[in-house]
């Protein structure tokens, strides 16, 4: 189902993309989502309340290229910045180098880049650049009846090609031991897993993955990538106001344009995992190893779209729409301008039982 899922989504995918670059020019720079729980998007927006810089971080994940111009923005006030402060940014200036126009061709592996930062693997020329990294972690949380190990291990890579094409995947196992391990991941603010179906809510053992990819091609005032990731809407600490990242990473397409300074249009359609066996669709597989059923999940898509304005600095207004729906993709909501609810309304024919989940 998986793999049939994933067929979907690339046939539509490659329709949207061959459409989309058949209709631009004047290319830029390419475009790679950064991990929205990585804490360089908590230090710019605490740069940004404290007016230094101007970001519009209420839609996440935010591409490298962006870091790199706030980043590169925040060295004009940079005496405004405490003495941690400045050795964090100098960091990030390390991290996000890629798009430094003094760049040199270079491979090394296990040393420090042309720019100071360590890399397992590193190579660029003028038109192409790949960096590949381990991504690992070790923690522990001790206190309130807890005694919990939290260790993980991975790959991360990302890179470009050419002026306008962009790749990047991440993949890293985690493993959880100890006491009032979090299995199910329901009354906490960290985002939820995909588990084994056999694990018991109060088992002292507990292994997941996080699995997040994507390519994009970003053209002049805007981008479209396709990916598999988490998309945030709106403010908060604990969740969001509209997209949080409590679900874990699914498929996705989105698009960005910006043609004006003040105004940004925003659209995503993603491939949701119900969780809901399709009994209909459900068949035998001829043996019982593991059950003798193979299961389907009924299917489950989300798409979303918005209108950003920002009349002034440090203010911004957004109108849009989002329809949860399932069963079976719909293409008028690969449409980004449709209007999504009319549209159900229509196509439901007015019931409330035929109909989507629109917001």
């Amino acid at each position: 189902m998986l793999i049939n899922k994933w067929k979907q989504v690339l046939r539509i995918s490659v329709i949207l993309l061959c459409i989309t670059l058949s209709t631009l020019s004047n290319v830029q720079a390419q475009i790679v989502w950064e991990n929205p729980r990585l804490p360089i998007n908590s230090f710019l927006s605490r740069q940004a309340q404290k007016g230094n810089i101007n970001i519009a971080d209420f839609i996440l994940p935010m591409s490298r290229k962006e870091i790199a111009f706030n980043l590169s923005a925040l060295k004009d006030s940079i005496h405004n910045l405490s003495v941690i402060e400045k050795e964090e940014l100098n960091f990030y200036l390390q991290e996000y180098s890629e798009f430094n126009t003094n760049r040199v061709d270079s491979t090394l592996f296990f040393k420090n880049d042309p720019y100071g930062r360590w890399r397992a693997f590193s190579a660029q020329t003028s038109d192409f650049l790949i960096r590949i990294d381990p991504a690992m972690s070790l923690e522990t949380t001790q206190g309130g009846g807890k005694s919990i190990m939290k260790m993980s291990g991975g790959l991360q890579l990302w890179g470009h090609m050419g002026k306008n094409i962009s790749f990047q995947a991440f993949f890293t196992d985690f493993t959880e031991y100890g006491t009032r391990v979090d299995t199910i991941r329901q009354f906490s603010n960290e985002t939820g897993i995909v588990r084994f179906a056999n694990v018991k809510p109060d088992s002292k053992l507990l292994t997941y993955s996080n699995l997040r990819g994507s390519v994009g091609y970003e053209f002049k005032n805007g981008s479209v990538s396709l990916g598999n990731d988490q998309l945030l809407w709106g403010y908060g600490e604990n969740g969001r106001l509209v997209m949080s990242d409590k679900a874990p990473a699914y498929p996705f397409i989105r698009l960005d344009y910006q043609p004006l300074k003040w105004v940004k249009f925003h659209y995503a359609h993603t491939w949701l995992q119900s969780a809901i066996i399709d009994s209909a669709r459900t068949y035998p597989k001829g043996n019982t190893i593991y059950g003798s059923d193979r299961e389907i999940y009924v299917s489950k898509f989300m798409a979303t779209h918005s209108l950003n304005f920002f009349p002034v600095k440090g203010l911004s207004l957004s109108i849009g729409e989002s329809i949860i729906y399932s069963d079976k993709m719909d293409a008028g909501y690969l449409i980004p301008v449709m209007f999504f609810k009319a549209y159900d309304q229509i196509t439901s024919r007015y019931k409330i039982n035929s109909g989507s989940n629109g917001q």
